[in-house]
């Protein structure tokens, strides 16, 4: 993905992408990855929340992600049902 080299260059591509479609679960979490590589953490966990919410067996993963900008464990409970 562009983000390996550049993690600013992926970001308007994978905006773009959501705006095309909300619940693309693999663009939210992409995009979440790519803000965290830029140092963009308080927008890397937006993205990533929204990928727990569209497809909760990303879960482990993000959870990780997420703990990477900050949140505590018992509040990335709350994201999925």
């Amino acid at each position: 993905m562009l983000e390996e080299h550049s993690p600013g260059s992926a970001i308007p591509l994978l905006k773009q992408a959501i705006a095309m479609d909300s619940q693309n679960v693999e663009a939210n979490y992409q995009l979440g990855r790519s803000l965290r590589q830029a140092g963009r953490l308080t927008e890397a966990q937006v993205y990533f929340e929204k990928a727990i919410v569209i497809d909760p067996t990303l879960k482990l993963h993000t959870t990780l992600l997420l703990r990477c900008c900050g949140r505590r464990t018992r509040e990335i409970r709350g994201l999925v049902p």
